[in-house]
């Protein structure tokens, strides 16, 4: 077990999880934090490039952590991110008899098939986040973690330092539009640039762009529409503004060179998300959409994904109905 302690790596703990469940690996770094060193891969992957952000994730849970925090759902290990992950967790665990792996259960789905019967799993019912962060420094520790005790005064600057942060995100929103601007557009280049390669792989037809009559921003996918509409901004402050997510089974005409087309009939939405800007330290500005908080491009992936579940269910041969 001694080749196991891996005395010098660089993270104690790193933190695997599926889109959507970014607030909750958040909220272990920082419950761990700063007794330990914790690596979330979430900043990265907005700005890295697809291969060497794969490639970072493959080296920290491979050798450069000690122990993996696996939050596992079924989703997990189907997704280019948690498959590179889980080979490199896979391999890392054998080599420590899975001393170097704990796995946290979201979803009651079967854990993975390489994982040994007897390997301990733990749910967030049974044992709440309070419990596996206990059961989290044990695990670190026996594989030669050091625990970091914070002074009174060390902890006093963590206080203050997140007081500041939280004061200037409410500054950045309420004294002006450019931070909300700046994101909004981050999450619509996302949203054309995915929906671009969605049409690139499967053929189908698409457009995008403003909204003729209807405005915000428009997305049409085989007959298919959604728009995003900016809601209670205000002319010199954001700090109420939202973005509301709205979904059409027709097809909404969009702008052209400027010049608009005729007006239509504004139809009703056949079913309506909010979304709101939030701010955390360790990846910036992010979207809380349908209870769950997500960077850009993730965030992106989501909205294009209920325009996809509406195009799919359309193209579904009748047969298949229930």
């Amino acid at each position: 077990m001694e080749a196991a302690r891996k005395p010098d790596c660089e993270f104690d703990v790193a933190i695997s999880f599926v889109r959507g469940d970014l607030e909750l690996a958040l909220d272990f770094a920082e419950r761990l934090a700063p007794e330990l060193r914790v690596f979330v891969h979430a900043r990265e992957r907005e700005s890295a490039s697809a291969d060497d952000g794969l490639e970072q994730a493959r080296t920290v849970f491979l050798a450069r952590a000690r122990l993996s925090l696996l939050l596992h759902r079924s989703a997990w290990g189907g997704t280019a991110w948690s498959a590179a992950e889980e080979a490199a967790i896979r391999e890392r665990a054998r080599a420590t008899h899975y001393r170097s792996l704990i796995l946290v259960t979201l979803d009651g789905a079967p854990a993975p098939e390489w994982l040994p019967a007897d390997q301990l799993r733990f749910d967030l019912e049974s044992y709440p986040i309070e419990q596996l962060l206990g059961v989290i420094k044990a695990r670190a520790q026996e594989l030669g973690a050091q625990l970091q005790r914070a002074s009174l005064s060390e902890r006093a600057a963590a206080v203050e330092q997140r007081r500041a942060f939280d004061a200037e995100t409410t500054r950045l929103l309420e004294s002006g539009t450019a931070a909300w601007v700046a994101a909004r557009q981050a999450l619509l280049g996302a949203i054309e640039a995915q929906a671009s390669e969605t049409a690139a792989r499967t053929g189908w037809e698409i457009e995008h762009g403003r909204g003729a009559a209807i405005g915000g921003f428009v997305v049409v996918l085989q007959g298919q529409s959604i728009q995003l509409q900016e809601c209670e901004l205000e002319l010199a402050s954001a700090r109420r503004a939202y973005l509301e997510l709205r979904e059409y089974d027709t097809r909404l005409a969009v702008e052209r060179d400027g010049t608009g087309r005729p007006a239509q009939p504004v139809p009703a939405a056949a079913r309506v998300t909010r979304l709101e800007l939030r701010r955390r330290p360790t990846v910036g500005w992010v979207w809380h959409m349908d209870g769950k908080v997500r960077p850009t491009a993730e965030t992106a992936e989501a909205v294009l994904a209920k325009l996809r579940e509406r195009v799919e269910r359309e193209l579904r041969p009748k047969s298949w109905e229930p």
